[in-house]
């Protein structure tokens, strides 16, 4: 009975650990490519220090659209592959 009572205990911190690396994952999706494009613009070379700072915000916005439409894509196709067993158990019986 002990065993068994540890065992569920363990699962629920896993558990409880997969969702905040979920929330990580999340975080990670937006903060990742933004750094990505403000590193870019911060290097000193000569082409890119001339440009205007609104430059600066347009390819940030850009890709932080981007960012987002990818993240809704993966997961509707999150969506849809969980509910292919159901859909297909139907199907076949």
């Amino acid at each position: 009975m002990l065993m068994n009572s540890m065992a569920i205990l363990e699962s629920e911190k896993a558990i409880a650990q997969a969702g905040r690396l979920e929330q990580l994952t999340f975080l990670a999706f937006f903060f990742v490519p933004n750094s990505f494009v403000s590193s870019f613009f911060s290097m000193n070379v000569i082409q890119l220090q001339n440009m205007q700072l609104w430059i600066y915000f347009a390819v940030s916005l850009a890709v932080l659209v981007a960012s987002v439409a990818f993240y809704l894509f993966v997961e509707n196709i999150k969506k849809v592959l969980k509910s292919l067993p159901q859909k297909l158990g139907h199907l076949i019986s």
